[in-house]
């Protein structure tokens, strides 16, 4: 089910949905359900943290030192917790995760600016405390259909970078390189989340899989 909503959404496939959200809204492609209020809180948030927990497995493949604090729907937004504080060759680096859906109307004219600018407000949110506790901030954000933002690839290759200093490739990583293995596995998480998000607005609005 999850490949088969990857492909639908990829593909515009959800056309023949012609029927109004939970949250009121008409509902005319199940691409709403990623900006869907109704969903923020619970759908959303398991995909945001499944991303975060695939970032902290690769970090701790390496022997680094991670926490992982999980969100949860009750979270005050307004609170300074990143998703992950991970110490890299003695300098700790504080990272935040965030997918943005760019075909809502607000990013669909420009998706890379909307995705710089979403990197520029999780530095300027986090700065302060990162300067505080000596640490880097990188922003960790990604578009629905799966394009790493800038800071995302830097933080992967930050973290595999780490092989310098094991002096040796985790045999986990043998496969491929380890910057690939943590996109891919940040990508198969993405797209499990989406599903979920299409699953779970379908059946709060009462509608079966179309």
């Amino acid at each position: 089910v999850h490949m088969r909503h990857a492909l639908c959404l990829r593909l515009n496939a959800f056309k023949q949905i012609r029927q109004t959200c939970s949250c009121s809204a008409d509902l005319n492609n199940a691409s709403h359900f990623f900006s869907c209020p109704n969903l923020m809180p619970t759908a959303a948030t398991h995909r945001h943290n499944e991303i975060a927990r695939c970032l902290a497995i690769h970090a701790e493949r390496f022997h680094a030192e991670v926490k992982w604090t999980p969100r949860t729907s009750a979270d005050d937004r307004k609170t300074l917790k990143p998703d992950l504080h991970i110490h890299l060759n003695r300098k700790p680096v504080f990272a935040d995760v965030s997918v943005i859906h760019t075909t809502a109307n607000t990013y669909v004219n420009n998706p890379a600016k909307h995705v710089r600018d979403r990197e520029k407000q999780k530095t300027d949110k986090y700065k302060d405390l990162a300067k505080r506790d000596g640490a880097d901030f990188i922003p960790f954000v990604l578009e629905t259909f799966g394009a790493f933002g800038p800071k995302a690839n830097d933080l992967i290759n930050a973290v595999s970078a780490q092989q310098q200093y094991l002096g040796y490739t985790p045999a986990f990583f043998e496969d491929l390189s380890p910057s690939a293995h943590a996109r891919r596995a940040v990508a198969f998480a993405l797209q499990r989340g989406n599903s979920g998000m299409i699953t779970a607005g379908l059946a709060k609005s009462g509608l079966s899989d179309p």
